[in-house]
């Protein structure tokens, strides 16, 4: 009888794992169909036209005021955090990577609600912001702040990184031009 229940004990023991992921997945989801609603919300509120993937990745288009004319922006939540992610219209061309490269660091040196981020291998560039969402919510504000700081990075910063990611332009000369105008 002992053997029986030593028995069923450990193998109790063995499922109460799987319980807890479970549970886990079950909180993950929650968290990102929350953050789902807010981007919904804000997204209506404001009459933007997206496409929703149904589970975590919206996108929309939005005209610039600037030379760059349009971008893509992408939002993805997760469970943990909401990312705002824009991209231009253009890839860097391989010949010019480094300068586009010393472009992005020294815009970045100063940007505080996003980055811009380059993939060598495919010259894709895009500005992106992740906020952190592990226990408190972001509010409206904060989704407008973040996705609009994306785009103004893309107007403010766009023209010089076309030129130097497209035609290999001096990197120093459109950085020291972006700064005068912004």
């Amino acid at each position: 009888m002992a053997k029986k229940i030593l028995a069923m004990l450990l193998s109790l023991l063995l499922v109460l794992p799987v319980f807890a992921g479970q549970a886990e997945d079950a909180a993950e989801r929650e968290a990102v169909e929350k953050l789902n609603a807010l981007v919904i919300d804000y997204l209506k509120g404001n009459n933007f036209h997206y496409t929703f993937d149904g589970g975590n990745r919206f996108e929309m288009q939005f005209n610039l005021n600037s030379a760059l004319k349009t971008c893509t922006l992408v939002i993805h939540t997760y469970y943990d955090g909401i990312s705002f992610s824009a991209w231009p219209d253009f890839t860097a061309k391989h010949e010019n990577l480094e300068l586009t490269a010393i472009y992005l660091a020294l815009v970045n040196q100063g940007r505080y609600y996003g980055q811009f981020y380059m993939d060598f291998e495919n010259g894709d560039v895009f500005t992106r912001a992740f906020h952190l969402a592990e226990e408190t919510l972001p509010g409206m504000k904060e989704v407008e702040v973040l996705l609009h700081q994306q785009l103004f990075y893309l107007e403010d910063f766009g023209e010089g990184l076309q030129a130097v990611a497209v035609n290999g332009a001096d990197p120093f000369q459109e950085f020291e031009k972006a700064e005068a105008a912004e």
